[in-house]
């Protein structure tokens, strides 16, 4: 049975020194400490509020990047540091008419206070950086939910799609070759690198006067509080992306032995993130390279031509962005397949233990990019396979959610084409790499049984001679075997035991070999036959004989 409610207790009953929790929730302050009003808070106990001991848990680490029973979400009212200098284009088009728009952030708020055109069907605003000004300014005019912002913000986010009341929120990540020069490399340890001796005997230590100042690719603007970087962008590398900042040293190792550094080349990895909401507008959000997917599909909006243009359909929009996402991978798979080649042919002419390291680091940026693209093809599915339900209405009345039309779904079929031809490379590399570290400890492992096997053979040939040498060479006064014959008596002891020592070691090993050499030669020779036969009878007749032989 429960206990019985007990009765409040009066401020005689309270303890003289309340708790931290307690105190945040006693009626005298108005709000808790989250900002929560106290009266909704009570505590019922019958033995008082129960105290907290201490806790081992880990929460002052660079491991610790969340905080555990946070609110989910992010509201566009929250206070975001985060503000960057954005390139912001906005397309209104219709099968008649296109208008480009070049904003920035301060006249982006303005600009979306206005009335949509009607002429305008579709409207596509693009944004190349991520500010929390903009971001807002978006979210709250197209009502954007508070998960799919918190998940934008978060770059390194897994390839999705959300379904919201009425919008849909796409998350992708796009892999580019880029020049090394282009790329963030982690963090390197600040300090002048050790000299040869230092590094022999670990004796390098740093010190406040080794501090090197890292160099400054941006310029912070006082008045509006954004970096001013419209053209000096940096790319995350692949290694970075993955590795993160926890490890460091284990980024930069990798980044400078990657398997595209000997072209001095990266990969450059970055996410997208894209809105479709139920009134035919597209949001597209990219950290730095909005530059390399916005101009190719601007030259198709501009043609009237195209099926882009005269579809007039945002999913269509949605499926030419993925589409130029996923096709910059190309000239990545590529490049592997090159350095791939490469690596082959050294590999099979002179094989060596070192080419392991480089294999391993192959393998795994292999993988690492097959974890980038393979769910696409779980993105373009859910795409596809994503349909409305009329028995769910908005309070307006309209259906709930969005859906891809079905031209978007025959387009998206050639994205997933592209994803799947990709992982195929890719598997395709991956064996072959691990084929070549098969071969080259195979090789190795050949190249010491033949060493073993002339250190064999030389110790067999000279054995029986170290015994009659040992055995001519004791030192007796009585030893007529040595007294009365000359130096050749050694020797006609000596080859013909030396002879049938070798033949009783090595005979079983020899008459394999004669063998298989004699079987060898009499296929070649069946063959030689075979085609001089061919020659002189043609092949119907050649089968005629020989049936007629047979009968």
């Amino acid at each position: 049975m429960l206990d019985p409610p007990q009765p409040p207790k009066t401020p005689e009953d309270r303890p003289q020194n309340p708790s931290a929790v307690e105190a945040l929730l006693t009626p005298q302050s108005p709000t808790s400490g989250i900002g929560i009003p106290a009266r909704r808070f009570s505590t019922v106990s019958a033995s008082g509020p129960r105290r907290r001991g201490p806790s081992n848990t880990v929460k002052n680490s660079k491991y610790v990047t969340l905080i555990p029973g946070s609110e989910p979400g992010l509201s566009p009212d929250s206070k975001v540091d985060l503000h960057t200098r954005c390139g912001i284009t906005v397309v209104d088009f219709s099968q008649d008419q296109v208008i480009q728009t070049e904003l920035e952030n301060d006249s982006l708020r303005e600009f979306l206070e206005e009335d949509r055109p009607e002429w305008s069907l579709v409207r596509w605003i693009n944004l190349n950086g991520l500010s929390w000004d903009c971001i807002s300014a978006v979210a709250k005019k197209y009502n954007l939910h508070s998960l799919a912002l918190e998940d934008l913000l978060n770059t390194k986010n897994r390839t999705k799609c959300d379904w919201y009341s009425d919008h849909a929120f796409i998350n992708l990540t796009m892999l580019k070759l880029v020049h090394a020069t282009e790329c963030n490399p982690a963090e390197k340890p600040l300090g002048r690198p050790p000299t040869f001796l230092q590094r022999i005997f670990g004796r390098h230590r740093k010190s406040e006067s080794d501090a090197v100042i890292l160099p400054v690719t941006a310029a912070v603007d006082s008045d509006n509080g954004w970096t001013n970087q419209p053209f000096q962008r940096e790319y995350k590398s692949l290694q970075h992306y993955y590795g993160g900042a926890a490890n460091a040293e284990r980024v930069a190792f990798m980044e400078k032995h990657t398997t595209l550094a000997a072209k001095k080349m990266l990969v450059g990895v970055e996410q997208v993130s894209i809105f479709l909401t139920s009134c035919n507008t597209v949001i597209s959000f990219f950290e730095n390279s909005a530059d390399d997917v916005e101009p190719p599909i601007l030259e198709r909006l501009g043609s009237e031509h195209t099926v882009l243009r005269s579809s007039c359909d945002a999913s269509m929009v949605v499926q030419s962005i993925v589409d130029a996402v996923i096709d910059l991978a190309f000239p990545v798979i590529h490049a592997y397949q090159d350095v791939m080649a490469d690596l082959e042919v050294s590999v099979i002419t002179s094989p060596d233990i070192q080419h392991t390291s480089a294999l391993y680091i192959l393998t795994s940026e292999l993988s690492l990019l097959k974890q980038t693209i393979a769910p696409v093809v779980g993105l373009i599915n859910s795409l596809k396979g994503h349909k409305l339900d009329p028995s769910r209405k908005l309070p307006g009345g309209a259906v709930y959610g969005v859906e891809i039309s079905e031209m978007g779904k025959t387009y998206l079929t050639d994205v997933e084409d592209h994803c799947v031809m990709m992982m195929e490379r890719l598997d395709t590399m991956k064996r072959g790499a691990d084929n070549m570290i098969d071969l080259i400890f195979n090789t190795i492992g050949s190249l010491q049984n033949e060493s073993m096997k002339k250190l064999t053979l030389v110790t067999i040939l000279f054995l029986p001679l170290t015994f009659l040498t040992g055995y001519f060479g004791m030192n007796f006064e009585i030893m007529d075997s040595v007294k009365t014959h000359s130096e050749a008596y050694f020797w006609k002891i000596a080859i013909p035991l030396a002879f049938f020592t070798a033949l009783w070691l090595l005979g079983r090993t020899l008459f394999r070999k004669l063998g298989i050499k004699f079987n060898q030669r009499s296929y070649k020779k069946q063959k030689e036959e075979r085609k001089r036969a061919e020659v002189k009878f043609g092949i119907g007749g050649l089968q005629r004989r020989e049936t007629f032989r047979e009968g």
